[in-house]
């Protein structure tokens, strides 16, 4: 069943106070306590805006790794919550990003943040994901004599699709953030968003991330993933670093996308007898690359054997540069240059097997 989230579903209380909706956390479910911790915290991220005081001045470099924490807790926290067939890898991912999160944190947004990835990287989330949604209510509340009723209102409403019956998964998917945003939210949000592409760090790989949550947007499992377990060492080094090395990977995808995409299209205007010339030079298919141990990409899916390290390829590849080589996907194999990839040899294929058809 294709499962809907209406965004006007009625409350059973008007006027929720936030000790009832840390109430109703108690006793769910580990999957659903996380994915109402995770939205909690998404939706006071716009609240940064008036702590840094936007927009009168511009991001400093330390408000900007803070900014860059708190995306990082919140990604880590919702993809546990949309992905939990991943959990195996994701839970551990989400602890070890809110682990130091004491030390680092200095306002009620960013200790919303990193209550939902504790709470996500938790065996029993549920005090966690209650200090999360406490910490997102005294945050929105010190914007907006309202953001407080805005907040928990949203909260209970996702408290209550649970008790209905829908999935913490539909929930973290397929529901936009707000019923309807409140305009501290909106306009907070259009000055942070303002305020980080004005740094010129590639932070549209965030932005357009956070646009996607507000709006329930469409999502890539790879790349979810991916920036999720991204290891402590490189947030370390940054904003510019972190969104250059996302940024890498967004393209490698949309090249590969593209490239097959182009395949498929050419593939359609092919005789029956000439598809079977093509079938020798074409890649691998996925399941080849399982029996040996290496990954696969392609078609919008990672394919990857579980358990140790892929095997070395039998034959020599071309050098890939230290650039490519810091982009590439978690357990993505070394592609070769779009010039020199199957997809373009099978192009030129096509363009004479077709020729030939004409004799």
């Amino acid at each position: 069943m294709n499962e809907h989230i209406d965004p006007a579903r009625p409350l059973s209380s008007p006027n929720p106070q936030p000790q009832e909706v840390v109430a109703r956390l108690f006793g769910k479910p580990r999957d659903a306590a996380v994915v109402v911790a995770a939205r909690a915290a998404l939706r006071v991220i716009p609240v940064l805006a008036f702590q840094f005081g936007l927009p009168s001045r511009g991001l400093s470099e330390a408000q900007r790794f803070a900014v860059l924490r708190v995306f990082r807790w919140t990604s880590a926290a919702w993809t546990a919550a949309a992905y939990p067939g991943r959990s195996a890898e994701l839970r551990p991912a989400a602890a070890a990003a809110g682990s130091r999160s004491d030390r680092e944190t200095k306002s009620d947004a960013e200790s919303a943040a990193a209550w939902a990835s504790v709470a996500a990287g938790a065996r029993r989330p549920g005090n966690f994901s209650s200090q999360a949604v406490l910490f997102a209510d005294r945050a929105a509340l010190s914007v907006d004599s309202l953001g407080s009723e805005d907040l928990l209102n949203s909260c209970t409403a996702d408290t209550e699709s649970l008790e209905r019956g829908f999935s913490p998964v539909t929930l973290a998917l397929s529901s936009t953030l707000w019923p309807s945003t409140p305009e501290w939210a909106f306009e907070g949000w259009a000055q942070l968003e303002r305020a980080l592409l004005d740094a010129n760090e590639n932070w549209e790989v965030w932005t357009n991330w956070y646009e996607a949550r507000l709006k329930a947007g469409a999502t890539d499992q790879v790349l979810e993933v991916a920036r999720a377990m991204i290891p402590r060492e490189v947030w370390d080094q940054g904003p510019k670093v972190v969104s250059g090395q996302i940024n890498g990977w967004l393209e490698e995808r949309e090249i590969w996308h593209h490239a097959t995409s182009d395949n498929s299209a050419a593939s359609a205007d092919v005789t029956p007898s000439a598809r079977g010339e093509i079938s020798a030079i074409r890649s691998p298919r996925p399941g080849a690359g399982e029996r040996t141990g290496r990954s696969h990409v392609g078609g919008g899916r990672l394919w990857e054997r579980p358990g140790g390290p892929p095997e070395p390829r039998p034959t020599p590849r071309p050098a890939t540069s230290k650039a490519r080589q810091r982009h590439r996907l978690p357990g993505a194999t070394e592609q070769a240059p779009p010039s020199e990839r199957p997809c373009s040899r099978t192009a030129s294929r096509l363009t004479w097997l077709q020729r030939l058809s004409c004799f």
